[in-house]
């Protein structure tokens, strides 16, 4: 199996003006929230996590193949469903 990981991506926005990819991440043992946006980094709140606090279901753009699926170990290789799901999550613009 893949590595522990201490979190899990929920959410990716795209900026409308500089079209920068920001992340939102929740811990696995807290369920804490955070952003890599400018906002989180240095004031603690942002819209991406508020948005996400508002919407918490994970939009995707497909869903696993069978061989995605097999790679991921069906979910229990949390490195490689990470690594999926960032790629497949759909952009947010806000």
């Amino acid at each position: 199996m893949g590595k522990s990981l201490r979190y899990e991506t929920v959410g990716r926005f795209r900026s409308r003006q500089s079209g920068k990819c920001y992340l939102v991440k929740r811990r696995l043992a807290t369920k804490d929230l955070s952003c890599n946006c400018q906002g989180w980094i240095y004031y603690r709140r942002c819209k991406h996590v508020t948005y996400v606090q508002s919407h918490p279901y994970v939009e995707l753009t497909d869903i696993p193949t069978y061989q995605e699926a097999i790679r991921m170990d069906f979910g229990r290789n949390l490195e490689a469903k990470e690594k999926w799901t960032v790629e497949h999550l759909k952009d947010v613009v806000l």
